[in-house]
C-alpha cells in the first residue's frame, strides 16, 4: 500500500519482496536491481554490526557488479510493529540523498522515540551485565 501511495505521488518506486532466503536468489536479485539506482533494504531482524540480514546477503550478492544500485539498510517492523507512511517517506528521502552522494549511511534502525528508549535502557543494562561478567575472576 506504501509503494502504490507514493507512486501515486508521482515517485519512481517498486517493491521486491522475496519468498524464499535459502537458496539465495542471487541471479534473480542481480537480474530485477539492474536497472534500479538505489535500493532500500527492509529487515525485519538484525545481523548486530551488519544490518539486517536481507541487506547482508544482498550485498554480497551484488558486490563488485558493474552499476550496481546504492543499498541502503533499514531495520523496522520488528515485532509486527507496521512502518507508518511517513517513515517510507523518510525512507525515500534517505536513499535519494545516498544515491545523489554517493555514501551510503550506517544501517538505520527504524525506532519511535518509546522504542529508542527501552532499547537503550537494555542497552543499559547489558553494559552493567557485562561489566560484571568481566570482573568477576
Amino acid at each position: 500500500a506504501a509503494v502504490d501511495r507514493l507512486r501515486a505521488a508521482g515517485h519512481k518506486v517498486g517493491l521486491l519482496r522475496p519468498r524464499l532466503f535459502r537458496p539465495f536468489p542471487a541471479d534473480t536479485f542481480r537480474r530485477l536491481l539492474a536497472p534500479v539506482r538505489g535500493v532500500a533494504v527492509i529487515d525485519q531482524n538484525l545481523s548486530i554490526g551488519s544490518g539486517g540480514v536481507l541487506h547482508s546477503e544482498l550485498a554480497g550478492a551484488l558486490y563488485g557488479q558493474p552499476g550496481a544500485p546504492m543499498l541502503v539498510s533499514f531495520v523496522g517492523g520488528l515485532g509486527g510493529r507496521d512502518i507508518g507512511d511517513d517513515e517510507f517517506a523518510e525512507i525515500l528521502r534517505t536513499v535519494a540523498t545516498a544515491c545523489d552522494s554517493g555514501v551510503p549511511p550506517p544501517p538505520r534502525l527504524m525506532f519511535t522515540d518509546t522504542e529508542l528508549r527501552e532499547v537503550r535502557k537494555m542497552q543499559a543494562v547489558a553494559h552493567v551485565e557485562r561489566e560484571d561478567l568481566e570482573a568477576t575472576p
